[in-house]
């Protein structure tokens, strides 16, 4: 299936609007794990909403280029070493991380308040007088459908039982004319 109806918008407050936003908004697993490669510059905490973390990021890499360039390459280790762990530790918490930010994104998605019709909304109506032709063509007909014929007389209730269909039967067979079931009033 193409991605043509991402791009289709029909302004509404329905189904189909919250599914556009939720394509637009909500975070992918593929993108945030290609971020991580940027982790020294906190790239995947950017990209799920976490300002605080990538910014973490960024001050580990600036003490690095720091003690590098003032000091030697040895001080530079520790920080080094801290940014490579807590870089490890995001590979499990990206995850975990993603699954709750998607999962608010498709609340607030959801759960946001509806429009409503525009102000100017009249309901659907209709100009022409299409709509009151069809309706004097539908009162002419008759309503239902054609009765099925059934083998149950006008004036018979309801159908033979069982037992009376069986003696019916047994005096067609000797060849006598059916007795006529007594009028029930």
């Amino acid at each position: 299936m193409t991605d043509a109806w991402k791009k289709l918008d029909l302004e509404g407050g329905g189904l189909q609007s919250a599914s556009l936003q939720l394509a637009q908004r909500l975070k992918k697993r593929l993108s945030a794990y290609l971020f991580w490669l940027l982790f020294p510059f906190g790239g995947h905490a950017f990209y799920l909403s976490a300002p605080i973390h990538g910014l973490s990021y960024i001050v580990l890499s600036v003490i690095i280029v720091l003690s590098y360039h003032f000091l030697a390459w040895a001080p530079a280790l520790i920080p080094l070493g801290l940014m490579i762990l807590l870089a490890a530790y995001d590979l499990f918490w990206i995850d975990r991380r993603l699954t709750s930010l998607n999962k608010t994104i498709r609340m607030a998605v959801y759960m946001r308040k509806a429009t409503g019709a525009p102000s100017n909304f009249r309901g659907r109506y209709s100009d022409d007088n299409e709509l009151d032709t069809y309706m004097k063509e539908k009162d002419t007909e008759k309503a239902g459908h054609a009765a099925p014929t059934s083998p149950i007389s006008p004036r018979q209730k309801s159908a033979k039982s069982f037992a009376q269909q069986e003696v019916l039967l047994r005096e067609l067979a000797k060849g006598k004319s059916p007795k006529k079931s007594p009028k029930k009033y």
